[in-house]
């Protein structure tokens, strides 16, 4: 069976491409640039094309030449425009770029089309139960919106053609390589900074990057679950639980202070 990853060089697709390789799979990827001395990047590249969301000259016979299953990783997680444009920003790369990809994979002969989500497009919190895929999307942000678009696109072409779809929504992926707020709080935490976060009880879905990439493989050959959107996480934990965890790890000692919730949420 071949399959096409796009955004294989990012911090998913670094985990889930070996994976495949080690299951027999034959492996396409892309890129829109190769640093030459990654060697971690080179070594997980079988057979690498240029793609990139944003552009008009994407050499798509080539990239979907002989594929069966597409996993679609690639895409614009993190913007910050001083013009505000943000959602048209996204939706160029996001929406509009998966748009064009779908199409033309399902006149070419794709069989399954698998897109990476996010949790945000179900919204930023639904205390205190964790969301399902029953509840209704409730986007707030740019990105947010920009992924249901995404995923609204797909299940209409794929309901308009043969290609079947599936849709994961997962939770905040952490593990090597992580970046964003996750490795903010590590680099916080690190330097033993005290936190005003122990009254705080909430909690927080999370989900390990080599369990993300399980599931993705999981979905290549699984008829049943076949035009459905799958919600994923593997723990649930609270902020202040999260900080002494990390800070086991690093060798230090979490200071956590206790401070007024409600005066949290006003500053």
């Amino acid at each position: 069976m071949h399959i096409l990853v796009t955004g294989a060089t990012g911090f998913i697709g670094k985990s889930l491409v070996p994976l495949l390789q080690q299951n027999g799979y034959s492996v396409r990827t892309t890129h829109r640039t190769i640093d030459k001395h990654d060697v971690q990047t080179r070594s997980i590249l079988l057979e690498n094309i240029y793609f990139d969301l944003d552009a008009d000259n994407n050499d798509y016979d080539r990239l979907l030449d002989g594929i069966d299953i597409v996993i679609h990783l690639a895409g614009r997680a993190h913007i910050f425009d001083k013009n505000n444009n943000d959602l048209q920003i996204y939706r160029k790369i996001n929406t509009q770029g998966t748009d064009r990809l779908v199409k033309i994979a399902s006149k070419s002969g794709v069989k399954r089309f698998i897109y990476l989500s996010s949790i945000k497009v179900n919204g930023e919190k639904n205390e205190p139960y964790a969301f399902n895929e029953g509840d209704k999307p409730n986007p707030q942000d740019a990105y947010a919106i920009s992924k249901l678009e995404a995923e609204n696109v797909i299940r209409k072409i794929c309901h308009e053609s043969d290609m079947v779809f599936v849709i994961l929504r997962p939770a905040l992926v952490y593990g090597p390589g992580v970046r964003a707020n996750f490795l903010s709080l590590i680099n916080i935490i690190n330097q033993n900074y005290p936190l005003p976060l122990a009254t705080v009880k909430n909690r927080r879905s999370l989900l390990y990057v080599e369990n993300l990439a399980h599931a993705i493989s999981a979905c290549i050959n699984c008829p049943e679950i076949a035009n459905q959107t799958y919600v994923i996480n593997d723990a649930d934990i609270s902020v202040p639980e999260l900080i002494r965890k990390i800070a086991s790890m690093l060798g230090k000692k979490a200071i956590l202070v206790p401070f007024p919730v409600g005066l949290l949420k006003l500053i």
